[in-house]
């Protein structure tokens, strides 16, 4: 099947309207294309190097990047242009910061920068997508150049970066791509102009299912009215969720080690009852305003489940084994341990699940009852924000008990 920009312009508007949203085609997309660049790519794919856009194709770029990563791939990603200007592809570049991955700017590549880009097994090109018209800006042609100069393998998504999606016209500069991953369906310019485009793979992104599954489409615009109604935008749940998280390291005085757990109804944060209506999109977005900085800082993370999995946490491995905590098996999943767990599973590098933490601190977003997994003896704190979306927040820090009696003299920084 072959479709026009405007086409598929169209057929992603109704996959969204239907309960599909831009973010997790997003996602899909950048998991398909890594799929394939494992499948069809070079033999040896032990580094790679993304270039990645302002827009929602630099958004595919950040998630093929993520995947390649939890591979065991070598990743440094390029930004072109600056940092994101769309709220999804935003979402991905954090993702990826969170999860470490190296970000260089294309304007400020050092000698040996470049260098290990020239050595890179492959690069992706994820600069302009099925937009682009006219001539290239300066940065986005720079990083053309630096794509068309180095010998390593040249994945590009959705079309090679320069080339025209209806017409096939290339602009000066245009990238020469050794396999072309496009989403959905292919566009005009992989037939009229082969050579540029390499091999030629179509990858889905969920779309076919919407009209495969009508009751499963009925009941996601059913969750979609939840997810976006009047006043609780994505953006604004990562912004609060950033704001929250920021002033409870300092009320609690985390510190570069400590462990701070954190429970989550996204549910509640979009209007609904807990348990009700899951948001994977409003879990992902708080989950985005909150682990970069703990990463930042060396603080911690256990998320916890929800009742159905007894409460159980998700905790990277080295954590589980720095506190020697038993590891049990378990995956959560939306209804079953909830989206903000299942986000952390996604995010975190080497993600297990234990039974019992001792937690420093914590926050409840929506009332999903942390306090089994706090230290004695739990302090309540409040911050100047007590919500997050539409969620009630209750936070709290641990000190230790005070013995002794009426003549024991106690230390100030401890209480």
């Amino acid at each position: 099947m072959e479709v026009t920009v405007a086409q598929m312009k169209k057929i992603e508007q109704d996959a969204d309207a239907q309960g599909l949203s831009y973010l997790q085609m997003m996602e899909n997309a950048g998991q398909a294309a890594a799929q394939l660049l494992v499948k069809c790519g070079p033999k040896r794919l032990e580094t790679l190097c993304v270039f990645c856009g302002t827009g929602n194709n630099g958004g595919d770029g950040f998630v093929l990047a993520r995947a390649m990563g939890k591979k065991g791939t070598q990743v440094r990603i390029v930004t072109v242009g600056g940092t994101p200007k769309t709220p999804d592809a935003r979402m991905n570049y954090d993702r990826a910061v969170g999860m470490g991955i190296e970000m260089w700017d294309s304007e400020t590549l050092s000698e040996e920068n470049r260098e290990w880009i020239g050595r890179a097994d492959a690069v992706v090109d994820a600069i302009y997508g099925t937009g682009f018209h006219g001539q290239m800006r300066p940065a986005g042609r720079a990083a053309c150049d630096i794509i068309n100069g180095v010998s390593g393998f040249c994945l590009a998504l959705d079309l090679p970066s320069g080339l025209y999606a209806d017409t096939a016209e290339a602009a000066e500069g245009s990238v020469q791509a050794d396999l072309t991953v496009t989403f959905h369906a292919s566009k005009p310019c992989h037939r009229l102009n082969p050579k540029k485009c390499g091999i030629v793979e179509t990858a889905s992104i969920g779309i076919e299912q919407i009209s495969e599954e009508k009751q499963h489409q009925e009941h996601e615009m059913i969750i979609r009215q939840f997810l976006k109604p009047e006043g609780i935008k994505m953006e604004e749940i990562r912004i609060e969720a950033n704001e929250v998280i920021r002033e409870l390291i300092a009320a609690a005085d985390l510190r570069r080690g400590d462990l701070l757990v954190i429970g989550c109804s996204s549910s509640e944060m979009i209007g609904s009852r807990i348990g009700k209506n899951s948001s994977l999109e409003a879990a992902q977005a708080a989950f985005s305003g909150i682990y970069p900085i703990l990463q930042e800082r060396g603080i911690r993370l256990a998320v916890q489940c929800c009742e159905h999995l007894n409460r159980a946490l998700i905790v990277e491995e080295e954590t589980a084994e720095h506190f020697g905590y038993e590891i049990v098996n378990v995956r959560p999943q939306p209804k079953a341990g909830g989206s903000f767990a299942t986000t952390a599973w996604e995010i975190f590098s080497h993600p297990v699940a234990v039974e019992h933490i001792r937690a420093k601190a914590g926050l409840d977003i929506g009332g999903t009852l942390i306090g089994m997994h706090l230290k004695e003896v739990a302090v309540p704190v409040r911050l100047s924000r007590s919500t997050i979306g539409q969620a009630n927040i209750l936070c709290a820090r641990t000190r230790p008990k005070f013995i002794g009696g009426e003549r024991a003299e106690y230390v100030d920084s401890l209480k």
